[in-house]
């Protein structure tokens, strides 16, 4: 069953709570849910940072299996299916991060696959399905899933990541 624009009833809106789909350049759609609160950290795969809450700092290394670097600074994070057990050398673009605030991080920038955030909670297996789903701005609708995503219940009183990833083609 196809989706027509003028059939979609736009008078029953959303709510704020609601994920809202957003076209990106490259034409991927990104889910993209309401911001209530800064993480205790963020990973940015593009930018090599990490933005960390200082209090947060030792708990979310633990979480990561990384190396916090005496000389340097430098964050060292193995990146998902490394083996935690082997050392990251000094000078390995791919897993060596600089530590900002998480103050200085901007919700608002797009993620790219491998970027994570860490927050509370416990880790929960969220079900996606989408049936002709508006994609702002106006670019028509999308419907695919269902899609299995992992995140973070908000509710626990533990850390947890949020690995931002691609989880299936719609139509």
């Amino acid at each position: 069953v196809g989706c027509e624009l003028n059939l979609l009833d736009r008078s029953k809106g959303g709510s704020s709570a609601d994920p809202v789909l957003l076209e990106l350049p490259d034409g991927r759609i990104r889910i993209q849910s309401p911001v209530y609160s800064l993480p205790l950290a963020y990973v940015s795969r593009r930018e090599s940072k990490i933005y960390v809450a200082y209090e947060s700092r030792i708990g979310v290394s633990v979480l990561l299996a990384a190396h916090i670097s005496v000389s340097s600074g430098l964050w060292r994070i193995p990146l998902l299916g490394d083996d935690v057990g082997v050392p990251i050398d000094a000078g390995d673009a791919e897993r060596e991060f600089v530590e900002h605030d998480i103050r200085e991080w901007d919700p608002e920038m797009l993620p790219i696959e491998g970027d994570y955030r860490v927050q509370k909670g416990a880790p929960t297996l969220r079900e996606v399905s989408l049936h002709c789903v508006p994609v702002l701005p106006e670019k028509g609708w999308v419907s695919g899933g269902p899609w299995s995503i992992m995140g973070c219940d908000g509710v626990a009183d533990q850390l947890c990541r949020e690995v931002f990833a691609s989880i299936g083609q719609g139509r």
